[in-house]
Parts: structure tokens; sequence; C-alpha cells
């Protein structure tokens, strides 16, 4: 009836950028109350959490949701090849992110890592994970314990934990430069013995 609309945010391996999410809210709310607009956050790839986007009032549909829509039309014998082949498509994906957990460490591939860093997420209750750029083509990371602030204020650094497909560290930036290698030397006599138990 032209009072109520559906706005979604269709999304695959990019993740949402400036302030796109609010200027879309905001045009639809010239038009209509926003009690009548449903914002949706679409995505079939993946991405480290969707903090920013629920607290703009936009509800997640990720790829999982899609799978149980789709599913349910070939449940109902949709046979459409379009429908069938985008289905498969999708499942795949998934099938590639969730490999973490039937192939041996070794075995892991970009999509194993994002599945692992998924269900380490989720275990922790904690932490980010993405793409980390370097010279020789980057890595996929998992950082956590970035209770940042608390610390610095008390230390006069930062530091977290983080993961580097299969390399464990233990991040940390001093607030001077000319501490970090007094600092830096601190902390590898305190981890190094403990890494090697």
């Amino acid at each position: 009836d032209d009072t109520k609309v559906i706005l979604i945010e269709d999304k695959v391996h990019t993740i949402n950028h400036g302030n796109q999410l609010e200027r879309y809210y905001s045009i639809l709310q010239e038009k209509y109350h926003i009690e009548n607009i449903y914002p949706v956050y679409f995505k079939t790839g993946d991405q480290s959490n969707y903090k920013a986007i629920e607290k703009i009032g936009y509800k997640i549909f990720l790829r999982n949701n899609f799978i149980k829509v789709l599913n349910f039309g070939i449940e109902k014998e949709i046979k459409n090849e379009i429908f069938v082949d985008f289905n498969n498509h999708l499942k795949g994906i998934e099938n590639s992110v969730q490999s973490y957990s039937n192939l041996p460490v070794k075995d892991w591939h970009w999509d194993s890592w994002k599945g692992f860093y998924l269900a380490l997420q989720s275990e922790l209750q904690d932490g980010d994970w993405g793409y980390v750029p370097q010279r020789n083509g980057g890595f996929l990371g998992f950082w956590w314990y970035q209770d940042w602030k608390q610390i610095k204020k008390d230390l006069g650094y930062e530091y977290y934990l983080q993961l580097e497909h299969g390399k464990f560290c233990f991040k940390m930036s001093p607030d001077k430069r000319e501490n970090a290698e007094v600092t830096r030397s601190h902390f590898r006599g305190l981890l190094y013995p403990k890494a090697k138990e």
C-alpha cells in the first residue's frame, strides 16, 4: 500500500563504508515513517562484525539465513536453473568457509581460516578479523584482547593477541617510539621462556 518499505543493502565481499547506510535510511525517512522502514543488511560474503550496522538499526541477514530460504524453495520443488545454481553456489561458499572443521590445519586455505576465525570469535565473544596487507601478499589475521584504553593509561602502551594463520603473536605498541626497544626486550624476556614451555 506504499506505506511500508524494505531497505536492503546487499553486500558480498565489501563492507559498509562512510555513512552510506545512514544516508539510505535518512533518505527514506523523508517519505516514510521510521516505524514503516525495515532496513536489512544482506551479506552473502563474510565480515568480522556487524555491531556498527546493528547500531544504526539494520537487521542482519547472512548467507546461512538465505540458504535456509533457498532450501525451502528447493523442498517446494522449485526447479528453475538459476535458483538451483545460486543455491548450490552459496552452499559451496559455506562449505569452503566451514572446511576448517574437517581439514587438517596444514591444508587450510583462506576460507578455512575465515571459518575458524568466525567460530573463534563466537566462542570468545571477542575479537575481530580481516585482511592485513603486507609486501609478501598479506594474511587474514584475527586479533583480540584489545582492552587498550585502560592498559594504555596504566602502562603507557597498547597490546593485543593476534593469529596470523598458523602464527600466534603478542603485539604491542608503546606510546613513545624511543621506549619500543626496551619494552620489546622486557616482554621477550618474559614471553620466550613461556613459549618454549
